[in-house]
């Protein structure tokens, strides 16, 4: 199956992952702590801070970019924006972002030996940003965009007058608490961006009723993208389960050569061997050591195939002709919203599609890549490229 970007209002309502018993009793007893840390700060509700938000996204590239509409309203509405993330994100927000607060959360890290050793919550990265955090967050409005308790429970001890989040953490079924935020409405056809943009609800603003997705014309080269034959592979996700088959990436690199394309394979820092052997050896991997690095190799292609991590977001709010392998993730939530986009994607064929998009690699979370074929890719990237053909003659036909 593949899908072109919908509007949220046209797209049915997606399946959420349950969660496990474990992970209800992690969340809730969590949540228990948190009427103790919001009286141990005392926070004040100073008027002089009532234009002034703090907003805590600790994870990954593609959900900073999500939040990119929202921070641009709030500039524009005068508001200043404090955003306490991974400093490697800080180029993605930078024209609208007032105070950057380097971030360095345990818990949304990767691999269970950086989420759950008490060691790395006694690192001096760790207790720098926590400081850092207490200094900027004292008395501001906090807007947490996952409903993640661990979040929200930090924000509270950092003496925030008040904080807002989702009702649920992020694409699952797992409520956040009622004392633990205030919580804002849930679109449960929307985009990640589209229902970001309703934590303006907690500061007694509208959401608008039309908004442009994320685009990063800043980090964009002053050259036009798309401009030479190469299509470039993102095969990496930090899980497994969300990626595909190397003989799979062979066989799409060979038809695409053989009609006279270059192929390029794009990573991060350090991943190089591991894209090679992702990508079954036969494409030549270039390494994108920052976001800006990210940005100048994919202005470089004509196309990009990913996989739904981070760079693909990126792509898309570049305006990159794209082409995603959908696994298991919540649609529409994650999908890429440019006009030149395509998701690729078979989850009506498994009734436990979408789920939990970490932890150990389970069978249903192998059959949503499984099923994805090397025809159904090469036939949506025809589709994009044919797309993309189609508006530059447009563009260059207007007076």
């Amino acid at each position: 199956m593949t899908d072109k970007p919908l509007p949220s209002d046209v797209v049915a309502a997606p399946r959420l992952p349950r969660p496990g018993v474990a992970r209800l009793l992690s969340a809730w007893t969590l949540a228990l702590l948190i009427p103790a840390a919001r009286w141990r700060t005392r926070k004040r509700k100073d008027a002089r801070f009532g234009r002034v938000v703090l907003l805590f996204e600790p994870f990954g590239m593609g959900d900073i970019i999500s939040l990119q509409p929202l921070v641009r309203i709030l500039r524009e509405k005068g508001y200043e924006v404090r955003f306490a993330a991974r400093p490697e994100w800080q180029p993605i927000l930078a024209p609208w972002v007032h105070t950057w607060i380097a971030c360095d959360a345990p818990w949304a890290r990767y691999t269970r030996a950086d989420k759950y050793a008490w060691s790395a919550y006694r690192r001096p990265a760790h207790r720098e940003f926590i400081r850092r955090l207490r200094d900027e967050a004292d008395g501001v409005i906090g807007l947490e965009p996952r409903g993640d308790v661990r979040s929200l429970l930090l924000l509270h001890w950092a003496g925030c007058a008040e904080v807002a989040s989702p009702p649920r953490y992020l694409g699952t079924r797992l409520a956040v608490p009622p004392w633990a935020s205030r919580r804002v409405p849930l679109r449960t056809r929307a985009r990640r961006w589209e229902q970001n943009l309703q934590l303006l609800v907690a500061l007694g603003e509208t959401p608008p009723a039309s908004c442009e997705a994320p685009r990063l014309e800043h980090l964009r080269p002053a050259r036009e993208p798309g401009g030479s034959a190469r299509i470039g592979f993102v095969p990496l996700s930090p899980w497994a389960p969300k990626q595909w088959r190397p003989e799979r990436w062979v066989a799409l690199r060979e038809r695409l050569v053989q009609a006279g394309f270059e192929v390029v394979g794009l990573c991060g820092p350090g991943q190089t061997a591991a894209a090679e052997a992702a990508l079954g050896g036969a494409v030549r991997v270039t390494p994108c050591p920052s976001v800006p690095a990210w940005a100048e190799k994919m202005t470089d292609c004509r196309a990009v195939v990913s996989v739904n991590t981070g760079p693909m977001h990126l792509a898309d709010a570049l305006g990159i002709p794209l082409v995603v392998l959908e696994g298991s993730s919540v649609l529409p939530l994650w999908a890429p919203s440019g006009p030149a986009s395509r998701v690729v994607h078979h989850q009506p064929r498994f009734p436990c599609a979408p789920c939990w998009q970490v932890g150990r690699r389970t069978r249903c979370e192998t059959r949503c890549m499984e099923a994805i074929g090397v025809d159904e890719v090469h036939a949506a990237l025809m589709d994009v490229l044919a797309f993309r053909s189609e508006a530059v003659d447009l563009r260059d036909a207007m007076p």
